[in-house]
C-alpha cells in the first residue's frame, strides 16, 4: 500500500488529492487529506463569500485538469452560470467547483484508492525509517510513506515601522479577507493598501 498524507485542504491540497484520485495502478493507494477549515477546496483564497472578490485568471483557463484547462468554464455553463470564457468569476464559485470535483472523483475512483478527509489540524510530523507520523491536534496520528505540505498563504506581516501601535486599531486588518472589514469601515473612510490610498465605496 502507498499512503500519502496531504496537510492542507485549500486549492493546492485539494488539486493534489483530485489528481491522486485518478490513480489506476495495482497497488492500493490511501490518500489522507487534513484540513481544519469547514470545507475543502477553499483555503484562504476561495473562502470569501463576497462576489466582488474575483479570480485573477479568466474562466476558460481555470480548469482543475492540466489536459483540460476549459473544464471550469464548461462546469459553469453546465450549472446554469452564464459566464463568458474571458470572464473573471467570483472566487467563492471556484472553491465550490473544486469541492464538487473531489466529490465526483471520489465516487468514480478505482477500488484500489481510498480517500480519508480529516477535519483536524496537523501540529507535528516525525519521521522514522522512511515513515511519516503526522500528529493531529485531536491527538490522533496518521502514518504514511509520503507527506505533502499544502499550507497555502499565511497572513501578511505587519508593516515594518518602529511604531506599531496601529495594530490595536479597530480599523486595522492584518487579514484582508476577514468579513469584519465591511462592518468596521465607513463609506467615507480612506483605505490604505499596498502604499496606495483608495476611497471606500459601498
Amino acid at each position: 500500500m502507498i499512503r500519502i498524507t496531504i496537510i492542507g485542504g485549500g486549492a493546492s491540497g485539494t488539486l493534489l488529492a483530485l489528481n491522486l484520485l485518478k490513480y489506476t495502478g495495482e497497488r492500493r493507494l490511501e490518500i489522507n487529506l487534513v484540513e481544519k477549515r469547514p470545507h475543502i477546496g477553499r483555503g484562504v483564497a476561495f473562502s470569501t463569500q463576497e462576489d466582488s472578490h474575483l479570480l485573477n485568471v479568466p474562466a476558460a483557463k481555470m480548469g482543475a485538469y492540466a489536459d483540460d484547462v476549459e473544464h471550469f468554464h464548461r462546469w459553469l455553463n453546465d450549472n446554469e452560470m452564464e459566464y463568458s470564457a474571458t470572464a473573471f468569476v467570483p472566487r467563492r464559485i471556484f472553491g465550490e467547483y473544486l469541492r464538487e470535483q473531489v466529490e465526483e472523483a471520489n465516487k468514480n475512483k478505482s477500488e484500489n484508492v481510498e480517500l480519508n478527509i480529516f477535519d483536524d489540524e496537523a501540529v507535528d510530523v516525525q519521521f522514522d525509517e522512511g515513515k511519516a507520523n503526522v500528529q493531529l491536534a485531536s491527538g490522533d496520528h496518521i502514518y504514511s510513506e509520503k507527506v505533502a505540505l499544502a499550507f497555502g498563504n499565511f497572513l501578511p506581516p505587519h508593516p515594518t515601522v518602529a511604531d506599531q501601535s496601529f495594530v490595536d486599531s479597530p480599523k486595522y486588518f492584518q487579514d484582508p479577507w476577514t468579513p469584519e472589514v465591511f462592518d468596521s469601515i465607513d463609506p467615507d473612510d480612506a483605505v490604505l493598501s499596498s502604499e496606495r490610498v483608495f476611497r471606500w465605496w459601498t
